[in-house]
This record gives structure tokens, C-alpha cells and sequence, in this order.
């Protein structure tokens, strides 16, 4: 056990100097990285045809992330902000999140991926009412058609694709269908893709 164990922490220190000689060789700026005393979040994956989730998220450091640094920088500098998952609904992130969606988002493209997880929203008409709000200063939105599912009671799915291109700030809505590939729809068209097989 010892060995697998000490296997696994030399892989993980394997990992960390490849990403920093990587970011260090692609001159990427770490200025807006928030360093925290709080614990990694943890998810647990069961499953491959479809997967459920367990998730430990209790004081994890995510959820204590501030938006100090990025909003006291050149916010022209920002060309996209990309929002997903949990930090759009658990607190307090969440609504530091909505806060910096609101300072940037007329000098910044705003990318938001809900990837909905069911099983820790507890309340779906306060989620709803959160996503809502989000939408009315997003740009692009990525979702899944389980996802999409979850957020409308619409049989015409595509009907409410068109009325939130229509009503809000989206340009773009990407729509991914699993093994039946992905479709993007702006106001003035539709492109479908295929997924290749990975063996």
C-alpha cells in the first residue's frame, strides 16, 4: 500500500512541475489565482455509459473565492470569462460570481457552462431564478441536453433556445448531445457536428 501511495504522490508532484514549466514556457499570468487554506473539492465519478456523481464540497476552497483580484485589474483586458457548474449556485461564490459577471460583462464575453448537478441543488426555483438572471448578461451559453431539460418544461426544446437568442445578451447557444455530437445556434443559423469515435 505504501508503494501504490507513494506511486500516486509522485505522480501528482509529476503533474504540478509539468504545469508550471508548461505555464511558465506559455507565459501564462497567474495574477488572478486566489490561493486558499480551505480543502480541494472532491468528485467522485461511478459509472461511464452515464455517470453519477458524489461530490465533497463542505468549506472547499472554491466556494471562498473572491473577486478582489480580477475586478481591481484592467478589466479591458479581459476578453472572455468562462462560469460553470456548482460556482454559479453555491454560496458564497456564487454571488461573488454574479457580481463580477455584472462589473464586466459590456467589456467582456461572458461564457457560462450551468453543467447542472442535480443531486446538490436543493431548491430548483431559487437555481431558476439564479440561471435566469445570469442569462441576462451572458454571451455564449454551453449546455448539455440534459441540462437543457432540467432548465425548461418546453416540449419544443429549440423553441426556448430561440427565445433566449431572441430576449437576451446570448450570441451563441452550444448544445451538446453526447454520442449524437453537438449543434450551435445563433439568430441567423444552425450548425450540427458529428462526434469522432476515440478508441
Amino acid at each position: 500500500l505504501y508503494g501504490l501511495f507513494e506511486d500516486k504522490m509522485i505522480t501528482f508532484f509529476g503533474v504540478i512541475i509539468f504545469l508550471k514549466g508548461y505555464k511558465k514556457k506559455n507565459k501564462i499570468k497567474t495574477n488572478f489565482i486566489s490561493k486558499s487554506s480551505h480543502l480541494t473539492a472532491k468528485a467522485v465519478v461511478i459509472g461511464r455509459e452515464k455517470p453519477k456523481y458524489n461530490f465533497k464540497l463542505q468549506d472547499s476552497s472554491f466556494r471562498f473565492v473572491k473577486i478582489k483580484k480580477i475586478s481591481s485589474a484592467n478589466q479591458n483586458k479581459l476578453n472572455l470569462a468562462y462560469f460553470t457548474c456548482l460556482s454559479l449556485y453555491l454560496e458564497p461564490v456564487a454571488s461573488e460570481n454574479l457580481k463580477l459577471i455584472k462589473k464586466i460583462h459590456k467589456s467582456t464575453t461572458i461564457f457560462v457552462d450551468p453543467n447542472i448537478r442535480t443531486k446538490i441543488i436543493t431548491s430548483k426555483k431559487k437555481y431558476l431564478k439564479s440561471f435566469n438572471n445570469i442569462l441576462n448578461y451572458t454571451n455564449i451559453i454551453k449546455l448539455s441536453d440534459e441540462d437543457l431539460k432540467y432548465l425548461s418544461s418546453y416540449k419544443d426544446k429549440k423553441k426556448l433556445i430561440y427565445r433566449w437568442l431572441s430576449k437576451k445578451s446570448l450570441s451563441a447557444v452550444i448544445l451538446t448531445k453526447g454520442k449524437n455530437g453537438a449543434k450551435v445556434y445563433t439568430n441567423k443559423l444552425e450548425v450540427s457536428n458529428k462526434p469522432k469515435i476515440v478508441k
